[in-house]
């Protein structure tokens, strides 16, 4: 902070003293001011008799910033939830952690804009949120369960110092309800005291926003938030999602002309994803459809691509924008042909189909100097897909070239032989043992499902991608565990999953609020209501274990095989797994091949 001299005794003060009009620390001020009313609220206080007009410190502060608004959203800001910067801008409070510059966290590393010490729960060096979450040291308190230093142990549980002398937190009178409860405060029982801070919250987030409807859905957004979840941490979340209503208040009209499409047209995929709750709150409301809508997945996949493909050439983007007009017109054509196998037709076929499109063509620019799309030959497609290119979503681009004619060459497909069964991913049955007791162990909420998805790949050779997108109708809870299908029948699930499933089927239900975990179809419903959780979340999980899905269900079918099924059809209807896979595994693990089997397996650990 620059600092300014005295005018009286040269002693270096704040800029702060300097904007109000005179350069006078605290004391010398004190000394010449005099008791006088103040011009503009009549409050009679210290100023200094040669100001002109009189006024008292509060009034200087409007003055100053009086018609300013905050310089990254433009609303007008509350005085008491403000950022004053030296150049004389000013931020709201919800902005303000946005414009900070950001720090690296000091247990983890990571650079972010929310890192700052908390000496409430320990840390004392700058942390980011995810460690303050996952690193937290300080213990709760067997009182009154929450985060305290302990000022002494009870029959060897800690307590703070409230609730050590009697082994429970104090007994009052709550000055709200009336009621002879334990104090969670000092005047105000719990209930009250949460209710009491959701309120001053809604007083104080409610004025950001200008138009009434707004502020209606707010409100409502905010007593659902309430009910919900009176005694968690979401409503240090409405601080930010306050934004979101300011976004939506900024580009509509009224909440009638809301709608999934239009959202993601005009915010963009990222105010989607940032904001997963708030869209999720539109859909729980009815105000908005998003999953059930077929054209909001398209245009939320659309959306991405744009984003995408922003900084590419410009014959790219055009090229880009061709394909995606070519496969929205064979999408149209799905609902009146019969033979659709060839027509792109939901919305993640068609992001797949453009993103491999560009790929092709970053690779073909930067690897050959490609400037447009007819230099494109057979030679530098085969290059591409051995650069790991993805053969089969480049079918559809490879079509559009043939039928708008753009290409000189006639490039086509090159059929590549299927790959043996790789037999070197046989995890040892010593690491598997290790991986499962690692799965089974995990007892974290946040990690719960990844734990048992982890076992059901691991067990039943069932992909990631599958596995969040199984149904709660395909399990069954029966007296002795539960039953699960895969494909086509129900099989009892294994005695080492039963706690994990049981264990998960309690909990799925507090994985968010607008989610109607109840009624949930997925089995593992994700943030946002009517979805499944995302199969790459799974590598943070994969990365604390070191554990490979691929390995896993490989290892997998290779014990199912081992373990006496000799039939691919079993493997397809009990497991999903296709027959012509099935028969390559029998071949090289089965009984038709004992030799050649127990030499693998000898080789790779087991016995």
């Amino acid at each position: 902070m620059t600092h300014f001299p005295c005018t009286a005794c040269a002693k270096e003060m704040g800029a702060y003293r300097a904007r109000k009009g005179y350069q006078l620390c605290r004391k010398c001020y004190y000394k010449r001011a005099e008791h006088l009313e103040c011009d503009r609220c009549g409050r009679l206080t210290m100023i200094l008799p040669t100001a002109n007009p009189k006024l008292c410190g509060r009034c200087i502060n409007d003055a100053l910033y009086e018609g300013k608004t905050c310089k990254r959203c433009g609303r007008a800001t509350v005085p008491r939830k403000r950022t004053n910067y030296p150049d004389g801008t000013i931020a709201c409070h919800s902005c303000a952690n946005e414009l900070c510059p950001p720090k690296q966290c000091h247990y983890c590393s990571n650079v972010s804009n929310r890192v700052h010490r908390d000496f409430k729960l320990g840390f004392t060096e700058p942390a980011c949120p995810q460690c303050r979450s996952t690193r937290n040291t300080t213990p709760l308190c067997t009182g009154c369960r929450r985060p305290r230093n302990t000022a002494g142990l009870r029959d060897g549980n800690p307590y703070c110092k409230d609730c050590l002398p009697t082994g429970h937190p104090p007994i009052i009178v709550c000055i709200t309800c009336g009621k002879t409860k334990y104090g969670f405060s000092k005047t105000q029982c719990e209930d009250c005291a949460w209710e009491a801070s959701h309120l001053k919250l809604l007083d104080t987030l409610r004025p950001a926003l200008q138009s009434d409807w707004a502020r209606a859905l707010f409100e409502s957004y905010h007593y659902e938030a309430r009910i919900k979840t009176l005694r968690g941490p979401w409503r240090n979340s409405l601080k930010r999602d306050i934004a979101a209503f300011q976004a939506l208040e900024s580009v509509f009209a009224s909440a009638d002309e809301l709608s999934g499409v239009l959202i993601i047209r005009r915010l963009g995929h990222q105010f989607s994803k940032k904001y997963r709750r708030v869209m999720s709150f539109l859909s729980y409301m009815g105000y908005i459809v998003l999953d059930d809508d077929p054209d909001f997945g398209l245009e939320l996949a659309m959306s991405r691509i744009r984003a995408l493909s922003a900084d590419d050439a410009p014959w790219i983007q055009a090229t880009t924008q061709d394909f995606i007009g070519y496969l929205l017109e064979t999408r149209k054509k799905a609902n009146v042909q019969r033979r659709t196998q060839h027509l792109v037709r939901m919305a993640k076929s068609v992001e797949s189909a453009v993103r491999t499109a560009i790929s092709l063509l970053r690779y073909c620019a930067n690897h050959h100097g490609v400037e447009s799309v007819q230099e494109i030959t057979q030679e530098m497609f085969e290059l591409a897909l051995a650069n790991k290119l993805h053969a089969f979503a480049i079918g559809s681009f490879l079509r559009f070239l043939r039928k708008r004619k753009l290409s000189f060459h006639q490039i086509r497909r090159v059929k590549v032989p299927a790959p043996p069964i790789p037999s070197h991913l046989v995890y040892s049955e010593e690491e598997r043992n290790l991986f499962l007791s690692a799965f089974r162990a995990t007892d974290d909420p946040r990690k719960n499902h990844w734990a048992l998805i982890s076992q059901l790949n691991l067990i039943y050779a069932q992909t990631i991608f599958d596995l969040v997108q199984i149904e709660k109708s395909n399990v069954l809870e029966t007296e002795d565990g539960f039953e699960i299908r895969f494909s086509k029948v129900f099989i009892p699930l294994d005695d080492s999953v039963v706690p994990s499933m049981r264990r998960w089927i309690t909990q799925r239900r507090e994985r968010g609020a607008f989610d109607e975990q109840n009624t949930s179809r997925y089995l593992f419903p994700g943030t946002r209501s009517g979805t499944h959780i995302q199969s790459t979340a799974f590598q943070n999980y994969r990365n604390l274990h070191g554990y490979d899905a691929r390995r896993g269900r490989v290892t997998a079918m290779a014990n199912l095989v081992m373990g006496g099924i000799a039939n691919p059809r079993m493997l397809q209807d009990l497991f999903g797994i296709s027959q012509s896979r099935g028969n390559m595994y029998i071949e090289q693990f089965g009984a038709s091949q004992q030799r050649v089997a127990g030499h693998v397996m000898r080789r790779y650990g087991h016995q």
